[in-house]
């Protein structure tokens, strides 16, 4: 698997070469638990590795296990019944097409400008629903809402402060957030 990984898995689409490593390392079975976990993880790896999502916006965990038993019933045609990888490679495409759509409504639903490729936690995120749901909030109301210390919370705003994703206003103890 490694020789076939270093070597002819990079002649393949990103999205083919993700969904073979993660087939053959389950048909592996090194593990007593964990193999799907392990192997949903080598695939979104894959997938980083071949340059396919540089800023790791997404993992296929979410919709794999969503759609546990067609994904549980199409590892079981490629390894037990043996058809051919055909049916594989186009289940996991649909997955990772379902998973960037979602990430797609994710970054819509924020409303941010599109001037600058912006890498968000998902704290982050939760923190730009909350200033659009609510409005201007102090540091205190950020920190509380996001379950963090308002050290934590500044954390979170430094970033969106400095590439002006978010705007303050009033000074010191009456500084309030709110999206530019």
């Amino acid at each position: 698997m490694l020789s076939w990984l270093n070597k002819s898995a990079g002649e393949l689409p990103a999205v083919f070469s993700s969904a073979i490593l993660h087939l053959r390392f389950v048909e592996i079975h090194p593990f007593r638990d964990g193999n799907g976990r392990v192997g949903r993880a080598l695939a979104t790896w894959q997938l980083y590795r071949m340059g396919f999502d540089t800023l790791h916006v997404f993992a296929l965990d979410e919709v794999l296990l969503e759609n546990r038993a067609f994904y549980i019933k199409n590892l079981h045609r490629v390894q037990v019944e043996r058809e051919d990888l055909g049916g594989w490679l186009e289940f996991m495409a649909e997955a990772v097409l379902e998973t960037l759509e979602r990430v797609q409504k994710r970054i819509q639903a924020l409303g941010l400008p599109g001037k600058e490729t912006l890498s968000l936690t998902l704290r982050q995120e939760k923190l730009l629903r909350l200033l659009r749901e609510r409005g201007p909030l102090a540091i205190r109301e950020i920190a509380r809402a996001l379950r963090v210390t308002p050290a934590g919370a500044h954390y979170a705003i430094k970033p969106l402060l400095r590439t002006g994703v978010i705007k303050t206003i009033g000074t010191h103890k009456s500084t309030r957030y709110l999206l530019s």
